[in-house]
């Protein structure tokens, strides 16, 4: 078996010795080939499984990766303060056989885990596929053992901790009524149909389909009285329909700044992205050359649940 390699940074003491306990025992299942802590966008102490392999510049590599995301996801975060939704707490980069993890501990601080996975088979979509939720689980378990480390509560990154059976129907909760989804663009043909019947009051709130940066059809729920709750003076449901809509103009733009930074670990298009805030989640998801799906939804315990749901969506856009 591969040995772990441990590389702390100079400042790294003895005061970090249960920190690292933690780490190591995550990077042990030999899910993560790769996990860092990273703080202030420098690293703090990073360990991997990559043998032989990482002699070859891959580790500097993997760690370089590690730095430049973690600046990078306080850079979206930024972007996200208007919608009101809470800080970026998970940022998911799945390509077709290696994910990225980026889970946040405090301001500033996040832990960063690289897991080698294999594609979908059979019925599974991408978020389905076990080793891809086992390191995602991993990384967000790390994520709150260290904030339970500082006297912080978790802030169920994933939504892990309520995931319920894809099957589970919620027995409270109605089904949505076509008469509370709103159309915004172009919406008819198969595509739209299938987007339109996704929508889910229970978690997936908003779906778009877009095409070269143009959104050409989106469909949500945001009327339905029963999501009352999310919407305030503070932010209104137009509000947050017109900043879905810019963002799904800008969407590719940062994913494929996201993808070339990682592009020596992805070795692929990215081809889902997940940016987890403390209020849901906004999902994107690859179609095809220039073609993508953005959904979002805004209950953070459905957020694993919303995810499945538009990954088997994108599952069928892509079958003709």
């Amino acid at each position: 078996m591969t040995a772990v390699f441990y590389q702390p940074a100079s400042h790294i003491d003895a005061e970090w010795d249960d920190v690292a306990q933690i780490l190591r025992a995550a990077i042990d299942e030999r899910v993560l080939c790769h996990l860092g802590l990273y703080s202030g966008g420098c690293e703090d102490m990073t360990f991997d499984v990559l043998g032989d392999e990482g002699d070859e510049g891959v580790r500097d590599e993997y760690v370089r990766i590690g730095r430049e995301l973690s600046a990078q996801i306080g850079e979206i975060e930024a972007e996200l303060i208007p919608v009101r939704t809470g800080d970026l707490i998970r940022t998911v980069l799945h390509a077709s056989r290696v994910t990225i993890n980026c889970d946040s501990v405090v301001p500033d601080q996040h832990v960063i885990g690289f897991a080698w996975v294999e594609g979908p088979s059979g019925a599974l979509s991408l978020p389905e596929v076990p080793r891809v939720r086992r390191a995602d689980q991993l990384v967000s378990g790390l994520a709150d053992k260290l904030r339970e480390r500082v006297s912080l509560r978790s802030q169920n990154p994933g939504g892990w901790l309520t995931e319920r059976p894809a099957d589970a129907d919620d027995p409270g909760a109605a089904p949505t009524a076509d008469g509370s989804i709103t159309v915004h663009g172009t919406a008819t043909g198969r595509y739209a149909e299938l987007c339109r019947k996704a929508i889910d009051l229970s978690d997936l709130h908003y779906i778009a389909y877009c095409r070269n940066g143009e959104m050409i059809f989106a469909f949500d729920c945001f009327d339905d009285r029963r999501l009352g709750r999310y919407f305030s003076r503070m932010i209104t449901r137009a509000e947050r329909r017109q900043f879905y809509a810019d963002l799904c103009r800008k969407l590719p733009e940062r994913v494929g700044q996201l993808g070339r930074t990682a592009s020596r670990a992805l070795n692929g298009r990215l081809q889902r992205v997940v940016l987890d805030v403390q209020q849901g989640a906004i999902y994107y998801y690859r179609i095809g050359a220039g073609h993508y799906l953005v959904g979002v939804t805004f209950d953070q315990e459905e957020v694993a649940h919303a995810d499945d749901r538009l990954a088997r969506l994108a599952e069928e856009l892509r079958t003709p």
